[in-house]
């Protein structure tokens, strides 16, 4: 845990794309484990203490707690049973409550009033929908590639890969710095509609690849807050597009970015009610949880259509040295032993 917490600062600390809710569930999770082995629990025991850990820690890191007590569900137990959620629950409102008394109660995004969204412009919404589920497919796709280039780097030269990232952040820190970090100033900023196209599609990419480069490198750090991120550049681009042949007016700007940031968390993690959650606390943003649902289904739609796995779960098979080879068996061949694990099977390299 001491080794997580001093990790993560220095690697967010120096400017990487990363966020700090991956620290936070795993340190979470940690010491679930820790406390539960010190009171003596058996095993079945343990994993309730896992599974609070984990979600208290994302509740802490967003001020989240129902987003936290969902992704412990979507991500983590896969079930839910009386005595899990009450688990969840409490343990998620607890991690929010030491954030509030520590850091306050203000939502981590702050942007302008929304605005109810007429009918008439829903086929917007649903282009947006595809456009993320797009996107999340190509993250996904690009994110196990980098990861696939630095591995490719052995002996000495593997212990100083992280220096790579770190060198860009120096040389990205004068030439570009709003992509420097999670991207919390970044996504708070893109609200006041100052960001002319050329340049937003700039930061759009270079955020994308810097990302790439950060976690694809080792660093201690999470996607969730950089993926959010690059949701809210890629609905602001499609909004300066969109808007003046749809004939929208700019002050649906805020929404649309709350839209694709929720749409690319759908299609890149495959948990679109923890997303859309999320993104309602995270903005406070409680009218808009209907449209907000819309995008976030159209875009796991369109990535589960295409065949993009879920994230973590590829993040995972590759920890453990296994492939996907199918996606409609609800089992994986584990040393020969058949177990239930997130709807994917696979195998042994």
């Amino acid at each position: 845990m001491l080794a997580k917490i001093a990790a993560g600062a220095l690697s967010i600390g120096a400017g990487l794309s990363l966020g700090r809710e991956g620290p936070s569930i795993q340190i979470g999770a940690s010491a679930g484990i820790g406390i539960s082995r010190w009171l003596g629990l058996d095993e079945e025991q343990e994993i309730y203490f896992l599974t609070a850990g984990a979600s208290a820690g994302l509740a802490a890191a967003f001020n989240a707690p129902l987003a936290g007590a969902i992704f412990a569900l979507e991500e983590l137990h896969k079930k839910i049973t009386p005595e899990i959620l009450v688990v969840i629950v409490g343990s998620s409102f607890s991690g929010m409550l030491v954030t509030r008394w520590t850091f306050g109660s203000t939502p981590l995004f702050h942007f302008a009033a929304f605005q109810p969204l007429s009918l008439n412009n829903y086929f917007v919404l649903i282009r947006l929908g595809i456009v993320c589920g797009l996107m999340g497919v190509l993250f996904n796709s690009s994110l196990i590639r980098s990861l696939d280039l630095f591995a490719r780097i052995h002996g000495k030269l593997n212990q100083y890969k992280i220096i790579i990232p770190v060198l860009f952040a120096i040389i990205i820190g004068f030439s570009l710095p709003e992509i420097l970090g999670g991207g919390e100033s970044l996504v708070n900023s893109l609200g006041k509609n100052e960001y002319t196209l050329s340049f937003l599609v700039l930061l759009l990419i270079t955020k994308f690849l810097f990302t790439m480069l950060s976690y694809g490198s080792g660093a201690s750090g999470g996607i969730f807050l950089p993926l959010l991120a690059i949701g809210a550049l890629a609905g602001s681009v499609y909004a300066q597009l969109v808007f003046p042949i749809a004939h929208i007016s700019s002050g649906y700007l805020s929404d649309f970015i709350l839209f694709a940031m929720a749409g690319i968390f759908a299609s890149i993690v495959k948990a679109p009610v923890t997303g859309s959650l999320l993104l309602i606390e995270m903005t406070g943003a409680f009218s808009q949880l209907y449209n907000v649902a819309i995008v976030s289904m159209l875009s796991y739609l369109v990535a589960y259509m295409l065949g993009s796995y879920p994230i973590y779960e590829q993040l995972l098979n590759r920890k453990m040295g296994y492939k996907a080879v199918r996606r409609d068996s609800p089992v994986i061949i584990w040393s020969g032993v058949k177990a239930e694990w997130g709807g994917l099977k696979v195998e042994r390299k």
